[in-house]
């Protein structure tokens, strides 16, 4: 079926801008208009609406044919090994349109009955103003196009900055949805198997557990419910401390826990899910497999505004460079919880890890002040 008379949804900004774009060319040549007919007006013999046709007329006339140099003012701009070539081509067209400019106009006044001798006089000031006019039109042109040129440039860079602003979040976003994927299932299973290692010989205990254990995972889902993935060192504690107690109900007295985390730093924003990784890799690899007791530290404090937060364990280390899958010291979890630092706080967000020889671990974050209030 064919329709006509409407225009589509893609002209009609076209046709606006079109529009509005005329306007203001015509809009332009009025202060121009304006000092012809002074011009006109203070002649000899010169009266009001005779400087008004004549200013009309010959201002009108330069309009039409200044059009012409538009074209040649973007490829001035634009292309910018052939300027001289184009500069050429616009003088060129300068000279030949003040030319026609002054025959026209000489003989539009010879038909109006206007003496020789005046005609003579009038192409000549014509011709000579006509240059100057034109080429200040080509100068004006250009300025135009570079603006215009300008603008688009500034918009394709914010474009281009934006997107890839954006692709960062939600590279974040896609690490931190790994992490909570592989931490469902792993953390679960081996809950799940340190309750029934415990179910039978104390029920109590296990009960404890399973508490414990659902209220981690109800974190996990309230956690996933965020959009923006920024949570208070307090929350994320919380998170932390539902880990810690599973643990030390399995591990008894070989898990010790020292906490210190100061009001100011309990403030603080950061990732969500930054120190559980790096709380269950201590536990995992580092105190669970060592005979006998050991002790975990997590200190967060806020010192020349910046969040230190240390994680410290006195269990086995790292006896190789590629122990426990570690690799050049950082694994995967560690690596994708700096990723996400450095993608919230820019590169003024760090982690250094050491790890003794006769055993003990120690991861350090530093990132920058940032809270609800800031």
């Amino acid at each position: 079926m064919k329709t006509t008379g409407v225009p589509s949804a893609v002209d009609t900004p076209s046709r606006v801008t079109s529009t509005l774009w005329l306007l203001s060319y015509l809009a332009a040549w009025l202060p121009v208009t304006a000092m012809y007919f002074i011009g006109f007006a203070a002649g000899p013999g010169g009266s009001l609406s005779a400087a008004a046709w004549y200013a009309a007329a010959n201002c009108g006339l330069s309009a039409a044919l200044a059009l012409l140099l538009w074209p040649m003012a973007r490829r001035i701009q634009s292309e910018h090994l052939a300027r001289g070539r184009h500069r050429l081509g616009a003088a060129i067209a300068v000279l030949l349109l003040a030319t026609a400019h002054a025959a026209v106009w000489g003989l539009g006044l010879r038909v109006s009955g206007v003496d020789t001798d005046t005609v003579v006089d009038a192409v000549a000031w014509d011709a000579f103003g006509g240059l100057w006019l034109f080429s200040l039109v080509v100068v004006a042109m250009t300025m135009v196009h570079s603006m215009r040129r300008a603008r688009q440039q500034d918009l394709a860079l914010r474009t281009a900055v934006g997107e890839t602003h954006r692709a960062d979040a939600l590279r974040a976003q896609a690490e931190l949805r790994a992490i909570r994927s592989h931490l469902n299932p792993h953390f679960l299973f081996n809950a799940l198997n340190s309750i029934s290692a415990v179910v039978e010989r104390d029920p109590t205990t296990a009960r404890a557990m399973l508490v414990r254990t659902g209220t981690l995972l109800r974190r996990v889902l309230e956690l996933g419910g965020r959009t923006d993935h920024l949570i208070t060192v307090a929350e994320e504690w919380q998170f932390v401390r539902d880990y810690l107690d599973i643990e030390q109900l399995r591990m008894q007295d070989r898990l010790n826990v020292r906490v210190e985390l100061s009001e100011e730093a309990r403030e603080c924003l950061l990732p969500a899910l930054t120190l559980q990784p790096l709380v269950e890799n201590a536990v995992r690899h580092g105190i669970f497999p060592k005979l006998g007791a050991s002790t975990l530290q997590i200190l967060a404090v806020v010192r020349d505004r910046q969040l230190r937060i240390d994680v410290r364990d006195d269990g086995l280390g790292v006896t190789s460079p590629s122990a426990n899958g570690l690799g050049n010291g950082m694994g995967i979890g560690q690596r994708a919880v700096l990723e996400r630092l450095q993608s919230a706080f820019g590169t003024s967000a760090s982690m250094q890890i050491a790890s003794g020889t006769g055993g003990g671990y120690h991861v350090a974050l530093r990132m920058p002040v940032h809270s609800g209030d800031s």
